[in-house]
This record gives C-alpha cells, sequence and structure tokens, in this order.
C-alpha cells in the first residue's frame, strides 16, 4: 500500500523544480556488512581485559564507565584527557584504556546505528525525497523547504531545512538483534515459552497471532521471522513550555521477545 501511494504522490507535475542543493541520502546505502564487521570489533573489545588478569573490567566495559560519568557530570573533553592519562599511568604498562576522549569516541561509535535525515514540508504535505529531491518548495502546498536566507548575507552551500524527518532503517537494527547471543535467543521466545490456557501474557498467546498464522503459514514455519508492530502517538518534547512543537514518531515494535 506504501509503494502505491508513493506512485500516485510521484505522478504529480513537479512545478517547482530546480538545481539539487543537497542530495538526500539512499537508504540502502546503510544495508550492509560494514555494520555487522564494526559491531563485531566492539564484541572483541568486550572480551578483552583491561590488562593482564584483569577479572573486574574489559576494555569496552571501562569506556562505558568513563563515557556515563563525562555525561553525568558534563565534563569537558579537556579534563577527560587528563583523568584517562592519569588513571593509565596507574595501570600496568600493557592496558588497553584508550589515552583521549577522542579514542573513546572512535571506540563507541561502532556500537552506533545509522540514521537518515530527510528534508520535509513544515506542514507535513510530503518528503523531499526520491524524485522530489530537487524541489525547493512543496509541490502541495508551495510552502518553503529551506530557511530564509538574511538579506545581505551570502547564500550558504548547503540551506538548512525547515523540517526534517529522521528515519532509523530498520534492516541494520534486525540485524543487531541476531549478532548477539545474548539477544538471538529471545527471538524465538515466542514459540518456545509455555502458554497458560485463559492468559495472555504476551501477543502470542491470543487468537489474533494464531489466526494470522494460519492466514501465513510459510512465514509462521520460520520462528526466527520477525513479527513487528506499527504504532504513532504525539507528543510535546518541551511540555507546557513549548506549545508550538510537537513530535509525531512512528515506531515499530519487535513482538518476538518476551516482554522484559
Amino acid at each position: 500500500m506504501t509503494h502505491t501511494v508513493y506512485r500516485c504522490l510521484s505522478s504529480i507535475p513537479h512545478n517547482h523544480l530546480t538545481t539539487p542543493l543537497k542530495p538526500q541520502p539512499r537508504i540502502n546505502l546503510y544495508v550492509d556488512e560494514g555494520l555487522t564487521e564494526r559491531f563485531q570489533d566492539v564484541l572483541k573489545a568486550a572480551d578483552q581485559p583491561l590488562y593482564a588478569d584483569c577479572e573486574g573490567y574489559s576494555q569496552l566495559s571501562a569506556v562505558t564507565e568513563f563515557m556515563n560519568i563525562k555525561a553525568e557530570y558534563s565534563l569537558p573533553e579537556t579534563c577527560m584527557n587528563r583523568v584517562l592519562q592519569s588513571v593509565g599511568g596507574m595501570l600496568p604498562r600493557d592496558h588497553t584504556l584508550p589515552d583521549s576522549y577522542y579514542h573513546m569516541k572512535q571506540l563507541m561509535s561502532k556500537l552506533g546505528l545509522p540514521c537518515v535525515e530527510i528534508d520535509a514540508c513544515p506542514e507535513g504535505c510530503m518528503l523531499f525525497w526520491k524524485e522530489d529531491e530537487a524541489l525547493e518548495f512543496c509541490k502541495f502546498c508551495g510552502g518553503d523547504r529551506y530557511k530564509p536566507v538574511r538579506q545581505g548575507k551570502k547564500k550558504p552551500r548547503h540551506r538548512s531545512a525547515l523540517s526534517k524527518l529522521y528515519y532509523l532503517p530498520i534492516a541494520p537494527r534486525l540485524q543487531r538483534m541476531y549478532a548477539s547471543t545474548a539477544t538471538a535467543k529471545h527471538m524465538t521466545w515466542h514459540v518456545e515459552h509455555e502458554t497458560n490456557e485463559g492468559m495472555m501474557a504476551h501477543p502470542s498467546d491470543c487468537e489474533a497471532w494464531r489466526h494470522f498464522d494460519r492466514c501465513r503459514p510459510q512465514f509462521a514455519m520460520e520462528p526466527r521471522n520477525v513479527r513487528l508492530g506499527l504504532c504513532s502517538d504525539g507528543f510535546a518534547p518541551f511540555g507546557r513550555f513549548g506549545k508550538n512543537y510537537s513530535c509525531w514518531p512512528v515506531m515499530l515494535t519487535p513482538y518476538n521477545p518476551h516482554n522484559s
């Protein structure tokens, strides 16, 4: 249905076509094996002790601890560099603690997952993406795509959009759930758990789940297939102090694992 709607929207003539100023990202670029390889590198850091015969901390757990301290107390980068150098000098020579905040960020960045920013119409009419990425005005309401440039100022190379949609690619996040045995074993829990008659402790205990299995037997035969629930809800990110701002996240929830 989504593809049908998109084809209908794309058939509308582009009356405001201009030279593209900022190419929008292609989402399929974020589905690659590099994400898995980088995640495996971080798992190696989780198995690497902070120093020989250290049982309390691994390289990753130590870095995570320092990152939490920096965030909790809002420590500047120069302070973290000084702390890391001092602690490193107290540890055995074979320690694996990074000597700077920059190197800690390099290690932790491998845990990250991609986020795609797509320019959007401020009124919510459309996305400036794919065939529409070259437009400067909304083809429905005619609204501006970019923030206005002040008079007398030089037009920047990359202009800032008035509104953006932040898309979190699904595929690498599903891959991450199967990348570790700690989480992968929970993805088949919906088949392996015991169901108590008359009690629904999980969506797999209800008749709607069983009805889906009967309608899609090939999908249901593979317990590792991921079942997702789509939901959306609006909220004011700044509470009562920002009445003019609201967010409408659209979330996909995996139903395979148990509730906890």
